[in-house]
């Protein structure tokens, strides 16, 4: 019992401007209790996922970091792709000048070496090779290293990076309806000119949204919900200041259908 009067009057305070009895906070605080979701399956939530992963960001970390109720399956099922995206991010030669990025690859680096990451390091290094370095007008710097990104584990992140901010906005999960999808726009054909004219249209849309930024502009995203299709959705999402990425969250059935 006084452990109750002893929460109802915490929540008395936080409410603030209504003096709640405890009639009335007590009910609050077994709400407040209660289990949630996971924000990525049905199963209860039992820990909390940030988005994106901390790993992403150099310490002492943000107090602006993004979390959202998570089941233990969920969050460690994404371990190894959050290690892996963490890397091929940090090895960017385009973001090493931000000033989390020296830390964060040299946590990635150390955690290669572990003896258990010998599959993950083998796998890694076979798909790095030598190029030679050239200026735009084609002059010859020197040589360099240059690998090849498994796009489709860096979509799993990011897709589950836009599940993340979706409920976080939302109070919600995405719709099994829905589909999550994400593009990195350095890896788009720039010699297309309708597809360029379409992504320019997309980042236009987002152009009234007011745009997030967590941490030293670790991360940054704006979303925005279409108007009559509210479980669907764009965002863009920005890493380190120069890595630009296209989500999407498109619903194949349409809320006025599922109705029907």
């Amino acid at each position: 019992m006084k452990h109750q009067r002893a929460s109802a009057s915490r929540i008395s305070y936080i409410l603030g401007k209504s003096a709640c009895s405890p009639q009335i906070a007590q009910p609050l605080c077994l709400l407040m209790s209660m289990p949630q979701e996971c924000a990525y399956c049905p199963n209860p939530a039992t820990t909390k996922d940030h988005v994106p992963p901390k790993g992403f960001f150099a310490k002492p970390l943000p107090d602006n970091l993004i979390t959202v109720p998570c089941c233990e399956d969920c969050n460690s099922d994404a371990s190894l792709d959050d290690e892996y995206v963490r890397l091929i991010l940090a090895m960017r030669y385009d973001v090493y000048e931000h000033p989390d990025v020296e830390q964060v690859l040299g946590r990635a680096i150390r955690s290669l070496a572990r003896p258990e990451a010998a599959g993950f390091r083998n796998a890694f290094v076979k798909t790095v090779r030598e190029v030679e370095l050239r200026t735009a007008a084609g002059l010859i710097l020197g040589k360099t290293g240059k690998f090849d990104a498994d796009l489709s584990r860096l979509n799993r992140v990011f897709s589950r990076v836009l599940k993340g901010l979706y409920f976080k906005q939302k109070g919600k999960r995405v719709p099994a309806s829905c589909e999550v999808s994400v593009i990195v726009l350095d890896s788009v054909d720039d010699r297309d000119g309708q597809i360029l004219l379409e992504l320019q249209r997309t980042i236009a849309f987002l152009n009234d949204v007011p745009e997030t930024v967590v941490g030293r502009d670790v991360f940054r995203y704006r979303l925005k919900f279409v108007h009559d299709e509210p479980d669907s959705g764009i965002a863009l999402i920005t890493l380190y200041s120069t890595v630009h990425m296209l989500g999407y969250i498109i619903n194949r059935i349409p809320e006025k259908d599922q109705e029907a």
